[in-house]
């Protein structure tokens, strides 16, 4: 399941965020990764097909929508974003699912464990983004664990998910990233969108995600949108 990540590139090919494919041309990821790239979606190439960095396919991007409340209430209320590509991708294997729109919003899932993956740094002193894509398994929390956060943290919109005792998480450069789930039939599905944190796996700050199942109709709807038009 590693090769389900893939890496968001400047002009000049250098890693700085994750994102993961929902469509063979739709990309799901921070809005804090590319709000920068709106108007300037040239800049932006998207590297996908490979657990190594700068092996991968290369594509181009056509647009990039950002949720209209973004940063609205907080900082990173919102933190997503659907890029769309110039070219389909065509290697499904690399494809994600999207929620089940029936499925509760109610956390967590019968299983508490979920996966993350990038490309991110391995510590708070390490600088730089690693050459091989690397997963780590977490454990959805309850609120009380991210109640360091304050008013950054909004439980209707976002996940807490770590380790207690912190040892385990995402760091910089894995934002935008999935948080992943194995459903019963054995697909994967993203449930979350590496969004921020306090350092990198530090005791009372796990990872905060993007909750993606309550922007499951903006996602929808946009992807198809995008469908009819371009």
């Amino acid at each position: 399941m590693l090769g389900l990540g893939l890496s968001l590139q400047t002009l000049f090919r250098k890693h700085f965020c994750g994102g993961v494919l929902i469509t063979s041309r739709h990309v799901l990821t921070a809005a804090h990764c590319v709000h920068d790239f709106i108007f300037f979606p040239w800049l932006l190439k998207v590297s996908v097909g490979s657990e190594k960095l700068g092996r991968g396919d290369i594509f181009d991007v056509d647009v990039i929508v950002v949720h209209p409340s973004y940063g609205k209430s907080s900082q990173y209320a919102a933190d997503l974003a659907v890029i769309v590509l110039s070219s389909e991708v065509s290697d499904k294997t690399n494809k994600v699912c999207l929620p089940s729109l029936y499925l509760s919003a109610t956390y967590p899932f019968p299983s508490n464990y979920v996966v993350a993956v990038g490309w991110g740094h391995t510590s708070d002193n390490v600088k730089y983004a690693v050459k091989n894509l690397r997963q780590v398994e977490v454990k959805i929390l309850s609120t009380e664990n991210c109640k360091g956060y304050g008013y950054l943290y909004s439980e209707s919109i976002m996940i807490c998910a770590g380790w207690e005792e912190g040892g385990k998480d995402t760091c910089q450069a894995d934002s935008g990233g999935p948080l992943l789930w194995l459903n019963s039939e054995g697909n994967w599905e993203v449930h979350g969108i590496v969004s921020f944190g306090f350092g990198c796996a530090n005791k009372g700050f796990p990872g905060v995600y993007t909750k993606v199942i309550e922007f499951n109709g903006w996602i929808r709807r946009l992807v198809l949108i995008s469908r009819l038009m371009l």
